[in-house]
């Protein structure tokens, strides 16, 4: 392949991991958002990797010596962002810890990045032609950064294992009692995964082929980086088909940017696409381990829980959350809300803000709309008046209307 062709997929998988990285530090996602953050860490140091291999390949590098070898470390970020974007993905929560302790745990699985970096700081504080002349004569032959390839491809390796093992393990967890859309979540964890084992290997091979028995580190970094940019391309096509990866897996209904379970068809009365007698029917959770009078009590003690506790006027309250405080699965509460409720978890948060609100305007309180939108749990004031509107017929407005005047 031509230099030039090289050259222009480098600098486009640079361009694309840093705008997928962008797309994913969206401010609107919520939980999902908070575990993006890792994965645009990941497609940064991709970008920053494309780029600085382009740079290589094109001779840039001359005219900008201080930047060889910014990214040496940036492997070492990969398995612990991966690592904890699946924990924050799936729930994991560190109980009975506060945030400085928690934070410290996370910190540790990035000692490997610093002390790698530190180890290259010699190399950082050299004067620019310095650097250059050393790569030059050295050209990335010297032992010290081959040992740290191969620490890289360890320590990769073993984020990838556990990362695998323990899926597996939480998948069992779950049972038969797993809905469409935490399988597509589950399958992408999986992918991901597996995508990461690929280019791990790929890396593995052109390394001990090129890099041992060759000794050209340059032909490392062109088919390292482009078993990367397929990857990169395969996870973009993945996320963009999938809704549900896209939108914030079974967090979000689809449709929705906001998360709060509007419909396009504002007027239409709640359903549920599963009906109560699934099991009987051969329904989505035939095989589910919840049997119909479990599924019964968990419903009516969501149900009371959010009256008495009032828990919905959080704006992030989630399923998880009311899992959480219920004791009870995840998996187990969305069936026990689907099959008994006959709405989904949203629909079932929204009817209570819808009440509240309601209740707000009947005491003819004299605050604003949009404050009586916060304070019922909605983040905005359309959202609050479509479902105001969905669930009672009426805008907010025309109900203060039919208030003053019965008539």
């Amino acid at each position: 392949m031509p230099n030039s062709a090289w050259n222009a997929l480098f600098l486009l998988g640079s361009l694309n991991s840093l705008f997928l990285g962008l797309l994913l530090l969206n401010p609107k996602q919520e939980e999902k958002g908070k575990a993006n953050r890792y994965l645009s860490v990941i497609l940064f140091s991709w970008s920053f990797g494309f780029f600085y291999t382009w740079m290589i390949e094109t001779g840039m590098y001359r005219s900008y010596p201080h930047l060889l070898l910014v990214g040496a470390s940036f492997t070492f970020l990969t398995g612990p962002c991966l690592y904890l974007y699946m924990k924050v993905l799936l729930g994991r929560k560190d109980r009975n810890q506060g945030t400085f302790t928690l934070w410290k745990k996370r910190l540790l699985h990035f000692a490997p990045f610093c002390l790698n970096t530190l180890a290259l700081l010699p190399f950082y504080l050299r004067p620019g032609m310095e650097k250059l002349r050393y790569w030059e004569e050295l050209r990335g032959k010297d032992p010290l950064f081959a040992g740290m390839q191969v620490l890289q491809l360890i320590h990769l390796g073993s984020y990838l294992t556990v990362l695998l093992f323990r899926l597996q393990k939480y998948r069992r967890s779950l049972g038969d009692a797993v809905s469409s859309l935490e399988g597509i979540t589950l399958d992408w964890l999986r992918n991901l995964i597996l995508l990461g084992f690929l280019g791990l290997g790929v890396y593995g091979a052109v390394f001990v082929v090129f890099r041992v028995r060759i000794g050209e580190a340059v032909f490392v970094n062109r088919f390292t980086d482009l078993a990367v940019l397929v990857i990169l391309h395969v996870l973009g096509y993945e996320a963009l088909t999938q809704p549900a990866i896209a939108q914030g897996f079974w967090e979000f209904p689809k449709g929705n940017p906001e998360g709060e379970g509007v419909p396009e068809d504002h007027g239409a009365e709640p359903r549920s696409t599963i009906p109560a007698n699934s099991r009987e029917e051969g329904g989505a959770y035939v095989r589910s381990s919840l049997s119909l009078e479990q599924g019964k009590g968990i419903a009516r003690k969501a149900v009371e829980h959010l009256k008495t506790t009032g828990a919905y006027l959080d704006e992030n309250f989630t399923l998880r959350d009311l899992a959480m405080e219920l004791s009870v699965p995840v998996h187990h509460l969305s069936q026990a809300i689907n099959q008994h409720l006959q709405v989904n978890f949203f629909e079932l948060v929204n009817r209570e803000r819808v009440r509240h609100a309601k209740e707000l305007l009947d005491r003819r309180v004299k605050d604003s709309f949009l404050d009586i939108a916060f304070a019922s749990g909605f983040r905005s004031k359309s959202t609050f008046n479509a479902l105001f509107k969905r669930y009672l017929g009426c805008t907010p407005t025309e109900y203060c209307r039919r208030l003053k005047d019965p008539e």
